[in-house]
C-alpha cells in the first residue's frame, strides 16, 4: 500500500519543523559562531517553508480521510516541542552563564527563550483551534476508531507540558488554567483510547493485516510442469 501524500506531508513537517525552529531561534541567542549562525537561520526558513507547504496542501485540496483524522495534530507536536525546549534552554542558560562569569549571555537567553517559546504557544494555541475543527469535522461525518488515534496524545501533551513550562516562566494564572485543562483533557482522551484499543484487540477487529483479507491476493494459479 502506497503512504497516502496527506501522511508524507505531515510526517515531514513534524521532523522538519522542530529542527528549523530551533536553528532559527537558538542562532540568535549567542554570535560566537557567526557562520554557524547565518546557516542555521537559511535551514530554519527553508524548515519553516515546510509547514507552509502543509498548510496549503490543507486549504487547496479536501481533508484526509476520516481513517486519518490524527494526522491533523501532528504539527501541534513540534511546536509544543519547540516552544518547550526554548523554555527550558533559556532557563537553564540563566543559571550556567552567570555560574561561567557571563551573566549578560544567561539573562538575554532567558530573554529570548521566554519570548520564543511564548511566539511557538501562540502559533500552537491557532493550530489547535484547527484541529479542533478539522477534528469536529470527522466526527459529524463518523470518524472509526483506529491505532492511529494514538496520534492525538503526543502532540496534546507536549503542547501541555510547554504550556505548563511557559506559566511557569511568566507566572500567568490564565496559562496555568490552560495547562490544567489540557492536562485533563489528555488524561480522559488516553483513558478512552486505551479502553477501546484494549478493546479492540480483545475483540480481534482492531489489528488488520491487508494482505490477509479474504479476496485480497488473487488464487495461486496453478503452473503445469513443462
Amino acid at each position: 500500500m502506497r503512504p497516502r501524500p496527506a501522511t508524507i506531508y505531515l510526517t515531514v513537517a513534524a521532523l522538519l519543523l522542530a529542527l528549523g525552529l530551533f536553528a532559527w531561534l537558538l542562532s540568535s541567542a549567542a554570535e560566537l559562531h557567526d557562520r554557524f549562525a547565518q546557516h542555521s537561520r537559511v535551514l530554519g526558513l527553508a524548515f519553516l517553508s515546510v509547514l507552509v507547504i502543509l498548510l496549503m496542501r490543507l486549504v487547496l485540496h479536501k481533508l484526509p480521510p476520516s481513517d486519518m483524522a490524527a494526522t491533523g495534530w501532528l504539527a501541534l507536536g513540534p511546536i509544543g516541542t519547540g516552544a518547550l525546549g526554548l523554555i527550558l534552554l533559556g532557563s537553564d542558560a540563566n543559571q550556567i552563564f552567570p555560574a561561567a562569569g557571563l551573566p549578560g549571555i544567561g539573562e538575554v537567553a532567558f530573554g529570548l527563550g521566554v519570548i520564543g517559546g511564548s511566539m511557538l504557544w501562540g502559533y500552537g494555541l491557532w493550530w489547535l483551534l484547527i484541529a479542533l475543527l478539522t477534528t469536529r469535522h470527522y466526527l459529524h461525518h463518523g470518524m472509526p476508531f483506529n491505532l492511529g488515534w494514538w496520534g492525538f496524545t503526543f502532540p496534546i501533551g507536549v503542547y501541555a507540558i510547554a504550556t505548563l513550562a511557559l506559566a511557569r516562566q511568566t507566572h500567568i494564572g490564565f496559562l496555568f488554567v490552560v495547562g490544567g485543562v489540557l492536562v485533563a483533557g489528555l488524561s480522559g482522551l488516553w483513558l478512552t483510547i486505551a479502553t477501546r484499543t484494549l478493546h479492540g484487540a480483545w475483540q480481534g477487529h482492531l489489528f488488520i493485516s491487508p494482505c490477509l483479507v479474504p479476496g485480497s491476493i488473487p488464487e495461486d494459479r496453478i503452473i503445469e510442469p513443462i
